[in-house]
């Protein structure tokens, strides 16, 4: 067999197989014409072709004829009057072309064959035709002898015409039948020189696959003994490689290798150190046998599915040995197939890394633990590269922003939210930046926005990190939230200035109220004391002049305590005003009947002017009101000596309607600075005012608090100094009765009014209280005096006892003698038994007659307290007498009898 190889070795060569490729096709071809040509007889196809173009050829003649035909008739018809010249020359120009095609045709067609003795008949009958035309027709119509051209037209010309014309369809019919009898034969010819050069092709194409399949096959079998020789090389060396792999596996790895369900078939000696399972006691168990629970049900349904594919798999396994140490190990498990690539087992390979993975835990724990300090450290920390890109920034810091550290990071520290909200900051930290990198400790306060719009102000600090060698590798930015703390010390030195202020409004008002106090009470002693020397040596106008003297003191102390008292019940929140429907009008005409005394007493016009049309009926608390207007007016007329006051009254027309009442004065006037310190407790224009003209400070504070709480406003509207000033009183509270009527026209006046306080006093009755026992509570000498003087002095009879308990024990001793008080005055301070406790026990006794609460008490709540426990009425301290009478009138029923009213009824 390698003998007979030996020689077709050359056949390996692409050349060789292209060139005898080639061979075959040039020799193919070369047999394929010459059979072509042996076979067809010398007739090629194309002449075949040629052949069929004779038709076209044969046709002309006739046609031919019917033109020389036609001209003919056209020449014998004398109804036309023909041109016979030109007809006789076209009927020359016919018989020549038909002798030039005959001499074609002649030289063409074989002799004695059909096709020959039929043109031979055609030309004879032709030649006939155009002898009788040239010897006959022509010369008898050149001599007009119509009638015998026709003769010879119909019948001579017409017999030889048809004999040419059956000629040439004979010789068209026999050429074409002689023509489709070549066409056969060459087709069938043809057919067969195909056949026989593709059958020669075939063979050689044959004859070439088979000579390529045999080199093919020389080739592979050479091929296939080299190739069983290097198998059998790299077997062994494989084996080789695989015995030192698997020692220095079972050296260094823990292996194991199961069935395809998963029982353990092998474990190496690495397998059952760490395990602590002896070898008997793995083979035939699974890897549940030392399943740590660590991995859940879904991990290892995974594994399972992705090994079952015939896939490598990986992953970091939590074990536990035979004693429940649990311990890590790496594995890979590989799919092992046989030759029909089914998989009959798995090799497990593992690598101890529970020392790795403890690390790691512990790492983790560490850094989970350093995090958390991180992110839960108060202050705000952050961490910068060098150049001051953001690392990382604690949750405090970010959340204070509002951003996430993917925001921030890889940003410069400057272009991050907490520092985009002003470019002098932004400059000052790249500066300070540029600082630490060099290894310096920045340190400042500055004010950045919260999210939530707040200005926080932060303690900021910025060191480096410098690593081993001393370079600056980091720079670590903190930030402390010192808002509190400065606000705190905002609040203390707010608080000191306060209190400072505090120190001397109070040092200034306790001088104000010193003097206010001392003038007044100056005069009070020193008239007191002259009259007590000896009222007899005294004129008696001066001892009037006297009693007028420390009856206006008194009342100017009066008023100090009650603006003091005032103050002190709107500070607290315990005024209350009581709104209800009045008479502006009646109110602004009491309030001048008042002060018109004071303005009569410095020369001064007082009068009330109104500017447009009112509503006469506002919601007001008369009472508050009448003290507002009183206050404006008084201090108009305290620092004005000379010119006028005026009211001056208006409706302003608006969203809602609001009165309008301005108190003009030409008085000493205010700068810009004393105006701004106005409304203010204890505070008057300058010192020199306080006293010039006296008060405390307290008036315009408690107009301006009295008018807000009944929804109203008093503020300056200008002052001059030396030209005056100009306050307003705005009332919002219209009536809502619908009737907006004109008090007086614009521009109507009022003014002077004569009526004075002392009227009031002269038309008081002598006896309003006539027969009324009355029983006084009191534990104050002088009071107790006062009082029953006042009262004897209307017609009353007034019985006087020091305490609550003597109180009870005279109303029930008058009770049980039929002679009962008419009315209790109970004041409510007292030793023994105050009032509260007396006037409870007598309701809780069954009394029933008035008792009016008595007492120096005029905080607001004491009127309500007193009518709590049983008191019918308040009346409060100083005593007026004519409102104490009054008040008395109001609850004294005064019995018929005068049985119990004979007798001294006084106590003295």
């Amino acid at each position: 067999m390698g003998s007979f190889v030996q020689p077709l070795r050359y056949l390996r060569h692409p050349g060789v197989l292209t060139a005898i490729g080639g061979l075959c096709l040039i020799l193919g071809s070369v047999a394929y014409h010459i059979f072509d040509r042996i076979r067809i007889d010398g007739v090629l196809y194309r002449q075949i072709v040629s052949d069929k173009d004779l038709i076209a050829d044969i046709l002309p003649p006739p046609m031919f004829l019917v033109e020389s035909y036609a001209t003919a008739w056209e020449l014998t018809d004398a109804n036309h009057q023909p041109d016979v010249e030109r007809l006789v020359t076209r009927l020359r120009d016919h018989e020549r072309a038909f002798e030039a095609r005959m001499n074609v045709w002649r030289l063409t067609l074989k002799p004695r064959t059909p096709q020959y003795n039929a043109w031979h008949r055609s030309g004879d009958s032709a030649e006939q035709f155009f002898a009788v035309l040239n010897d006959k027709l022509i010369p008898a119509v050149q001599h007009q002898d119509y009638d015998a051209a026709q003769h010879l037209l119909q019948n001579d010309l017409r017999t030889e015409y048809e004999i040419h014309h059956a000629a040439i369809d004979e010789l068209v019919q026999v050429t074409r039948q002689q023509i489709a009898q070549v066409e056969r034969a060459a087709r069938h010819d043809l057919t067969l020189s195909y056949i026989v050069g593709l059958a020669a092709f075939v063979g050689l194409l044959v004859v070439t696959i088979v000579t390529v399949l045999f080199r093919s096959t020389i080739l592979a079998v050479g091929q296939a003994q080299k190739t069983a020789r290097q198998m059998a090389e790299a077997r062994l060396a494989a084996m080789k490689i695989a015995e030192e792999y698997r020692a220095a596996l079972d050296a260094s790895a823990i292996i194991a290798i199961t069935d395809r369900k998963g029982k353990i078939l092998h474990a190496n000696d690495q397998f059952i150190t760490i395990s602590g399972y002896n070898r008997q006691e793995l083979i035939g168990a699974d890897h549940r046998i030392i399943n740590s629970g660590y991995h859940p049900r879904e991990f290892w349904i995974k594994m399972w599915k992705t090994i079952q594919r015939g896939e490598v798999w990986e992953a970091e396994i939590c074990n536990r040995t035979k004693s429940g140490r649990p311990y890590w190990v790496y594995t890979t498990i590989v799919p092992i197939r046989d030759l029909h690539d089914n998989i009959q087992e798995f090799v497990a390979i593992r690598f101890d890394i529970t020392d790795r993975k403890n690390l790691e835990s512990e790492q983790r724990l560490q850094a989970s633990r350093a995090r958390v300090m991180f992110d839960q450290a108060y202050q705000f920390v952050g961490l910068l590269e060098r150049d001051g890109r953001v690392i990382d920034a604690n949750r405090t810091a970010l959340n204070f922003a509002g951003v996430s550290l993917a925001d921030v990071a890889g940003k410069y520290f400057w272009d991050t939210p907490w520092w985009s909200h002003s470019k002098e900051m932004q400059i000052q930290l790249r500066e300070a930046v540029q600082q630490v990198a060099q290894g310096e400790t920045v340190r400042y306060v500055t004010d950045h926005p919260s999210p939530d719009g707040k200005i926080v102000t932060v303690d900021f600090l910025m060191k480096p990190v410098f690593d081993d060698n001393g370079r600056v590798i980091w720079i670590v930015p903190e930030g402390h939230d010192i808002s509190e703390l400065h606000r705190r010390k905002q609040e203390l030195r707010k608080a000191k200035e306060a209190a400072e202020t505090a120190n001397r409004s109070k040092s200034e008002f306790l001088a104000n109220m010193s003097h206010e106090i001392r003038t007044p009470m100056t005069a009070i002693l020193g008239y007191a004391e002259l009259l007590a020397d000896d009222t007899a040596a005294i004129e008696q106008q001066l001892v009037t002049e006297a009693a007028e003297a420390i009856y206006r003191n008194g009342q100017n102390l009066l008023e100090i305590i009650n603006d003091v008292l005032d103050l002190s019940k709107i500070e607290s929140g315990k005024m209350e005003v009581q709104l209800s429907i009045q008479s502006l009008s009646e109110i602004l005409s009491d309030v001048v009947t008042l002060m018109q005394v004071r303005a009569q007493g410095k020369r001064l016009e007082l009068r009330v002017e109104y500017e447009t049309a009112i509503c006469d009926s506002v919601s007001t608390d008369p009472l508050r009101l009448r003290q507002i207007l009183i206050n404006l007016i008084g201090n108009a007329l305290k620092f004005t000596e000379i010119g006028s006051v005026q009211i001056l009254v208006r409706q302003v027309q608006q969203e809602n309607d609001q009165i309008e009442i301005d108190v003009v004065d030409t008085g000493i006037g205010m700068t810009t600075e004393q105006q701004e310190r106005l409304f203010h407790p204890f505070t008057q224009a300058d010192a020199s005012t306080t006293r010039q003209y006296g008060g405390t400070g307290l008036g315009l504070t408690i107009c301006r608090r009295l008018a807000e709480m009944m929804h109203g406003e008093v503020f300056i509207v200008e002052s001059q100094p030396g030209q005056g000033s100009r306050f307003r009183l705005v009332l919002h509270n219209l009536a809502d009765s619908g009737e907006s009527h004109s008090l007086v026209d614009a521009g109507d006046q009022t003014k002077d009014s004569q009526t004075s306080p002392s009227a009031d006093e002269a038309s008081k009755p002598q006896g309003a209280l006539s027969g009324a026992r009355i029983l006084l509570a009191e534990d104050g000498q002088d009071n107790q005096k006062l009082i029953r003087f006042v009262l004897q002095k209307v017609g009353a009879s007034v019985t006087v006892v020091d305490n609550g308990k003597l109180a009870i024990e005279a109303v029930t001793e008058a009770s049980a003698n039929q002679c009962p008080y008419d009315v209790v005055l109970m004041d409510m301070q007292m030793p023994v038994m105050d009032g509260y406790l007396a006037t409870r026990t007598l309701r809780d006794q069954g009394y029933l007659s008035p008792i009016i609460a008595l007492t120096a008490h005029s905080m607001v709540g004491d009127r309500e307290e007193c009518l709590a426990i049983g008191c019918n009425d308040y009346c409060s301290k100083p005593v007026n007498r004519t409102e104490l009478i009054a008040l008395i009138a109001k609850y004294a029923h005064v019995l018929p009898s005068t049985a119990c009213r004979s007798g001294n009824a006084e106590t003295p």
